[in-house]
């Protein structure tokens, strides 16, 4: 079993077997990974695409994107009753240092 650089890194980045770091490997093949022109930056997040489509399927992927979804939505939501609520406030607080009365 001949074990390449490419597995060594991915072995190391993603604390796995051999076994493991060869499908990893072959999912980024897969994906279209080019070794050649790869930072480091850029293997690694090809790693962890690797592992995500190895992990999860597309209805789990889908429930999970629904999910963050639902929650960006609602965070917005809630942002923007805050932000509303407390612009008079920083406005006057504003007001207030131009004025100098914080020191």
């Amino acid at each position: 079993m001949k074990i390449t650089e490419n597995i060594k890194d991915i072995m190391a980045f993603a604390k796995c077997s051999v076994d493991r770091a060869k499908k990893i490997e072959y999912q980024m093949d897969c994906n279209g990974i080019d070794y050649s022109e790869c930072t480091t930056r850029k293997f690694h997040n090809a790693i962890r695409d690797a592992i995500v489509d190895i992990d999860y399927s597309i209805e789990d992927l889908d429930r999970i994107l629904k999910a963050l979804d639902t929650k960006k939505v609602q965070k917005a939501r809630r942002q923007a009753v805050v932000n509303s609520a407390t612009a008079s406030i920083a406005d006057k607080l504003a007001q207030m240092r131009a004025n100098g009365v914080f020191k």
